[in-house]
């Protein structure tokens, strides 16, 4: 193994299991060791030759892995370039221009074969059904979820992503996993790694004959996902633990939700959309500056107070071009210390729609771009007493009778 292939997996492992599962890093550097034992160099490799190795590997006519697994061969690789140009090894990431095989879509699990693998499981194995079929967690996520991932507690309750977004969490999780049963820290199923809790479930599926393999149970929650609308629509109404229930106030998105963020860069700002070149870094002084990151609060304060929207950090705000976290990344350890930051602020200072605004980074051809997506608020909202707006192309602090009478025509009289 090269040592530019040992710094990749040394800087992966420290990134911890909130960047990537260890199961992935390992499935990864298989891959890139097996392209550098071909005589492959990963420093100076062109999509060319990156594309004849995969293809060798699992040929056009008859393939010996499956599409899914050239997929993963190919996301090593997409991984890889990512991490070398953020430590500056590289300039250019080759993975992109190539091709990838469809890869067919997994039958959907049905409510009933849900209900049987429900009823054929108890104890923690019940709590695995639950969080693959309603929370849509393969059992690696889960082997690596924390006690601390998840409040319970919360209004609403909510469960932090590996990315470190804040997703709603489903009535039917809240009401399975009772906060007095559950470790009081650390990971939340201790001494179960992915491998045993395939294992386990497997059997207990195969006994209730069931076909379905457990990770397969995931599929459920994308297609309950237009009737539940989990993350992003109904919201569990949490009164007394084990009475979690929806109720029907649905989160209302920009128009620009459903538009990936290669596309949005690209567009001008406007009433739904901001560009951000940086979150702490001042691009004029080349230090931090906190006034950046309470603006981005503002922004997101605006947006809630009038459609929703979308904001981009890592877009440079007049040219649309994208430049990136690396500015920001100077300032802080990592990306998981940056969503950190971020994530803290937002709860510091609009703390009661904190859980409904996704934060996530996005990979924009080479660049890592962090999309905040806010929904439009229910009910107005004040950011250390100021009431900010969302104006055509701007944001806007209202005061006095303008306030009031946006208030009322926005939210009415209640």
């Amino acid at each position: 193994m090269s040592e530019l292939l040992k710094q990749w997996r040394l800087d992966r492992e420290a990134s911890g299991p909130s960047h990537l599962q260890q199961a992935t890093v390992i499935s990864y550097e298989s891959n890139l060791r097996r392209f550098e034992e071909s005589g492959g160099r990963l420093d100076t490799a062109l999509s060319e030759e990156i594309e004849r190795w995969v293809d060798s590997k699992v040929g056009r006519q008859g393939p010996t892995l499956t599409p899914e697994s050239r997929a993963r061969a190919l996301n090593a690789f997409l991984n890889f370039y990512t991490w070398a140009i953020e430590k500056g090894i590289r300039h250019d990431n080759p993975t992109p221009e190539i091709p990838r095989i469809e890869v067919s879509s997994r039958a959907v699990v049905t409510t009933d074969e849900v209900k049987a693998a429900l009823a054929a499981t108890d104890d923690d194995e019940r709590c695995w059904v639950v969080l693959m079929a309603f929370e849509g967690l393969k059992a690696i996520d889960i082997a690596a979820l924390l006690v601390d991932d998840l409040q319970l507690k919360d209004e609403p309750p909510t469960r932090r992503t590996r990315t470190g977004e804040l997703v709603l969490l489903h009535p039917r999780t809240v009401e399975e996993l009772k906060p007095d049963t559950l470790p009081t820290s650390g990971p939340l199923f201790p001494g179960f790694d992915n491998l045993r809790i395939s294992q386990y479930l497997s059997r207990k599926l195969r006994a209730a004959g069931l076909q379905t393999k457990p990770d397969s149970l995931t599929t459920y929650s994308d297609s309950i996902a237009k009737e539940i609308a989990y993350p992003r629509g109904v919201r569990p109404d949490q009164g007394t633990r084990g009475s979690a229930k929806q109720v029907s106030t649905f989160v209302r998105l920009s128009p620009y939700a459903e538009i990936s963020t290669t596309d949005l860069v690209v567009k001008m700002e406007d009433h739904f959309l901001e560009h951000k070149q940086t979150y702490l870094y001042d691009v004029q002084t080349k230090v931090a500056n906190p006034k950046l990151s309470d603006s981005v609060m503002d922004r997101i304060c605006g947006f809630s107070n009038a459609e929703g929207g979308v904001l981009l950090i890592g877009v440079e705000d007049r040219t649309g071009r994208v430049t990136g976290l690396g500015l920001d990344l100077k300032l802080v350890q990592d990306l998981d210390a940056l969503l950190n930051r971020v994530n803290q602020k937002l709860k510091n200072d609009l703390a009661s729609i904190a859980p409904l605004v996704r934060i996530a980074p996005n990979l924009v051809g080479t660049a890592s771009v962090l999309r905040i997506e806010v929904p439009a608020g229910e009910r107005p909202l004040f950011l250390n007493e100021r009431f900010m707006v969302r104006i055509n192309n701007t944001t806007q602090e209202l005061r006095g009778s303008a306030q009031l009478d946006y208030i009322y025509s926005r939210f009415g009289s209640s």
